[in-house]
């Protein structure tokens, strides 16, 4: 993650990790806070922009793109982490 998701999930993950009693709970909440981090991210994340820039799109164009795709990858990664949580 190259905009603002990055800092809010280090800074919401950091206090966080020293609760949990193993490295499988830290990670799983890692993964959904990530996750968290990356729906309807928009204009304020830097790889808006580069995606905008590289693919010659109109801001509009790529906001309509954009919010779309890393709204399916967030609710996808959720998905995969409560998923993963059920095993262990």
């Amino acid at each position: 993650m190259l905009g603002s998701g990055g800092p809010a999930l280090v800074q919401k993950s950091a206090g966080k990790l020293t609760h949990f009693p193993d490295h499988f709970h830290q990670i799983t909440s890692v993964l959904a806070i990530a996750s968290g981090a990356t729906v309807l991210s928009h204009v304020n994340d830097s790889g808006f922009w580069f995606v905008s820039r590289y693919l010659g799109l109109s801001e509009a164009q790529t906001l309509r793109g954009w919010t779309l795709t890393v709204t399916l990858v967030g609710l996808v990664g959720l998905a995969m982490t409560l998923v993963l949580s059920l095993f262990v």
